[in-house]
């Protein structure tokens, strides 16, 4: 038997709304991969130190001060206690053209015109907002040094301090 087929009538066209949502959706979905892109790229906290002296995967922290950038480094423990590491900037950053600054004990703080290199252990260094400061030992002293490395390099970048925020957020360091 056969049927007779009635005409189908076009689709109706999209709705305003419907452009709208598809308009937001591709928006959303551009925006995701833009920041997608810039928080998982690795140009956002370009170290220019190349200082061999230590060993970490990545800064735990970068904060603007002073017309530059401190970052902020935990290097891997196992490279001993903070005279020990400091032995080794000492060699290192010496050739470098760096001096050490005697007048922060219990730092060591080596200068080469605006970068500076500290290393100390983590409860005798402290942020004020933007000024790295001396601790104020309201941590009591740990039974286990935890040696730490703030790196200043001159430039300040507010843009990629921010990106190394949201970075650092996204992969939770």
């Amino acid at each position: 038997m056969l049927t007779e087929r009635r005409p189908t009538s076009p689709p109706a066209p999209l709705k305003a709304d419907s452009h709208r949502r598809l308009l937001r959706i591709l928006c959303f979905a551009a925006a995701v991969a833009i920041i997608g892109a810039a928080v998982f790229s690795g140009t956002h906290y370009v170290r220019d130190d190349r200082y061999t002296f230590f060993q970490a995967d990545h800064p735990i922290d970068v904060i603007s001060s002073q017309g530059g950038r401190w970052f902020y480094y935990m290097p891997d423990q196992a490279m001993g206690n903070k005279a020990a590491l400091a032995s080794a900037a000492r060699r290192e950053l010496l050739a470098k053209g760096f001096t050490e600054d005697t007048s922060n004990k219990p730092w060591f703080h080596f200068v080469n015109g605006e970068r500076e290199v500290i290393v100390c252990n983590h409860e005798e260094i402290a942020t004020n907002g933007s000024q790295i400061i001396h601790g104020m030992n309201q941590v009591p002293p740990q039974s286990h040094e935890f040696v730490v490395v703030w790196v200043r390099q001159p430039g300040s970048d507010d843009a990629s301090v921010a990106w190394f925020q949201v970075k650092k957020f996204f992969l939770r360091w």
